[in-house]
């Protein structure tokens, strides 16, 4: 099934994609993609964890939360609990991937699971989309978004627009665990060709029927405007 985006979506995710490599700061980096996503996929909660692997373990740590049904919950209830899932055997692979829980799960064992009792019902949310972030076969972090189950489940569409910005965040992900900045002045000029090659290619691959016009001046993160106070052509 082909997919597509109207062009409102096209300038948004666009304009996401700015944002997410403008960002210098992890937590500045996850919350301005969940506020963005959240125009552009329905759901009632978004969270991005780091995740680290250890002796087979995953270590989540740093949850960004978007709560939009206002829904109090302690995410140390998640991390602390070792819970077991059928999504996390997805977690094993060697590069980003991105899936519907209810792609993997059976239903009926789903919703007896220890899991669904202590942090899927507490919230009232029930279906998911999950998105394990690898770099270099090294993994990086965690962007689970989640609705109620009389929402519905989510789309072929929505798990597209996830897989959009994928690359881009693992990229972020991995660059702001290294301690590198985002910006202009602070990276090299291949590396910056990269991101706009990137950003172009996504977008494209999203609208076909888009034309672009690249400005002269690169997008800087916040860290790289302050720096330079004042941008010239």
């Amino acid at each position: 099934m082909e997919l597509s985006l109207t062009s409102r979506e096209v300038t948004s995710l666009s304009g996401l994609i700015l944002l997410m490599h403008r960002a210098d700061d992890y937590h500045v980096l996850c919350k301005r993609t969940l506020v963005h996503l959240s125009s552009l996929i329905n759901f009632s909660k978004g969270i991005v964890f780091r995740i680290d692997g250890q002796d087979g373990e995953l270590i989540y740590s740093d949850p960004v939360t978007l709560n939009r049904n206002n829904i109090s919950f302690s995410e140390e209830e998640f991390i602390s609990g070792k819970y077991r899932s059928a999504w996390l055997m997805n977690t094993s692979f060697l590069q980003s991937t991105v899936f519907r829980s209810t792609d993997i799960r059976d239903e009926s064992v789903f919703t007896q699971s220890s899991i669904y009792k202590n942090v899927y019902e507490p919230q009232n949310i029930y279906y998911g989309i999950q998105n394990v972030l690898v770099g270099n076969e090294e993994k990086l972090g965690l962007l689970g978004v989640f609705r109620a189950r009389e929402e519905g489940d989510f789309t072929e569409k929505d798990v597209f627009i996830i897989s959009t910005i994928m690359p881009h965040l693992e990229y972020k992900l991995r660059q702001l665990k290294l301690g590198a900045s985002g910006g202009a002045g602070f990276l090299g000029e291949d590396n910056f060709k990269k991101i706009y090659k990137r950003i172009i290619e996504t977008v494209m691959n999203a609208s076909r029927d888009t034309h672009i016009v690249v400005q002269s001046i690169l997008p800087l993160s916040d860290k790289s405007v302050k720096y330079y106070k004042k941008l010239t052509k």
